[in-house]
Order: C-alpha cells, then structure tokens, then sequence
C-alpha cells in the first residue's frame, strides 16, 4: 500500500469516520430529547428533567466540536485529520496515488449530488486528476457557498465558548441544520474516497450507510423513555 493511500485511508478511518458518527449520534440523541421534552419536564412525572437537560447540553457540546473537527483548517506545525488538510493531500500527492477503482460505484454515487459534472468527466477521461477536481468541487463548497459563513460560525463558537470561556457576548451556537450540512459534503467525501481508492463502501446510491448505526442509541433512548413514562407508540 502507497503512503499516499496509508496517509488518505487513515485521515478518513481514524478523523471524518469518527468525528461523523459523534455528530450523528449525539444529534439524534438530542432530538430524541427534544422530541419528549414536555413530557420529561412535566413535575408531575417525576424530576428527570434536568438530568435529560444535561445530557443533552454534553451531547451538545460533543457533537459541535465533533464537527469543527472536521471543518478545521489544516497547520503544518500541529496537522489534524481534517476534510481540508485531507483534500489538500490529495491535490498535493496526486500523482502518487493508485489508480481509481470502483469507477462504476464512484460514478452512481456522483449522479447523487449536483453540479459534479467535472468530477464525472474526470472519472471517465482523464482519472489522474480527479483529487484535484474533488479539491476544488469541496473547497467551493466551504469558501463559497453559504457553508463559508457556517465554518467562522463554528470555529468562533468552538474557540469562544466551549474552549476557553472568553468574556463576551452574543456568540451563539450555530444552528443544527446548517451544521448538518457540512456533515452532509464530508459524507460525501468519504463515501467519494472508499470507492475511489479502498474500495469501501460507505455510501450506497448516495445513502451514507453508516448513519443507521449513528442512530441507534437514539432508538433506545426513545424506548427507555417511552418505558419510563409509559408512553404509547
């Protein structure tokens, strides 16, 4: 195996696969929250309501920084398994990477999104440069797309508020939909590099398969809670 592939395989396995999974989970698990909120704070079942508030202010935190993580932007000094480092590699070392491999499966899953056109000529014409077009495809869609907006949203509120407690005010949390997002394009790329050069399978007709194990543990929070207060589907 190349290094080029080791460094690609491990940025995706051991930073975006992870730090995916963490939002999903925790986001889920938050909804799932929200979703019995006036029956967990109802006094007349019970005091739960602060520990289910809690919970969900931890899950909170955890799946903020899970995505800021993958937003960061790359340092040489202190390098980070970000989407942005990532693909900065995959222009970089371009020329040392293996050949394409699951071109089929590649391909179905770029007709899944828009304006990949480029990204499917490279496929089929010239493969060697498709790490460049993914590059430039994911990087417009960071810097210039309203998610450009979302990544100084994110790192502010990192930075701010749940890392170091700066004194000021009116710095708030970005909201949920518009982080979805951003999870949504790393998705993408991750599902784009495991068939383009492991031949994983991450993302099936552009479902990201991985998302049904996220939710799991919101599934049984949702029958703890439906059990605790005998709630009825």
């Amino acid at each position: 195996m190349s290094i080029s592939r080791n460094f690609i395989e491990d940025t995706v396995k051991n930073g975006l696969l992870g730090d995916i999974f963490r939002f999903e989970r925790n986001l889920a698990l938050i909804r799932k929250i929200v979703e019995h909120t006036s029956t967990i704070n109802d006094s007349s079942n019970g005091n739960y309501g602060m520990a289910f508030n809690s919970i969900k202010s931890a899950l909170s935190t955890e799946a903020v920084l899970a995505a800021t993580r993958i937003n960061d932007k790359p340092n040489d000094q202190y390098p980070t398994r970000c989407l942005r480092g990532l693909l900065k590699y995959l222009e970089q070392f371009h020329r040392e990477l293996p050949c394409l491999r699951e071109e089929y499966q590649l391909l179905k899953l770029l007709y899944t999104r828009d304006n990949t056109e480029n990204l499917i000529d490279c496929v089929k014409n010239s493969p060697n440069d498709f790490p460049i077009e993914l590059k430039r495809y994911v990087f417009f869609e960071l810097e210039v797309s309203p998610l450009v907006e979302l990544s100084q949203e994110l790192k502010t509120y990192r930075d701010k508020v749940l890392v170091h407690n700066e004194n000021v005010e009116n710095v708030n949390s970005p909201l949920w939909v518009s982080i979805e997002e951003l999870i949504t394009l790393a998705k993408f790329v991750v599902g784009v590099l495991g068939w383009a050069y492991f031949s994983t399978s991450y993302s099936v007709n552009g479902e990201y398969i991985l998302t049904s194990d996220a939710i799991r543990p919101s599934i049984c929070l949702d029958r703890l809670i439906r059990k605790l207060y005998e709630i009825s589907d």
